[in-house]
């Protein structure tokens, strides 16, 4: 899904480009730290893609957080990630 939606603006490798920033590693951590999944989510389901806001379904917005999530190399959790779970998650940056 990633890459059909969102790798135009974002770069194939999630880095970013000339019309979006980087989805993963610490451009992405340092944005969204302390902050939670939920509002991730929420962010990206009114915004994005730019070219057609909201045109995803729930579980295609949930798909493409933890594809960013894994390639920012997040531990994975103990089963799939669902929209129920995504406030209950935040974004932390690893203590130095």
């Amino acid at each position: 899904m990633y890459h059909s939606s969102c790798s135009v603006c974002h770069g194939d490798d999630l880095s970013g480009g000339e019309m979006g920033p980087g989805l993963a590693g610490n451009s992405f951590i340092s944005f969204w730290d302390g902050l939670s999944l939920g509002d991730l989510y929420n962010v990206m389901s009114v915004s994005m893609p730019q070219d057609n806001p909201g045109s995803l379904d729930t579980a295609q917005y949930v798909d493409v957080i933890a594809y960013m999530l894994q390639e920012s190399e997040f531990p994975t959790g103990d089963g799939e990630l669902s929209e129920g779970a995504l406030g209950d998650v935040a974004i932390q940056a690893e203590a130095q």
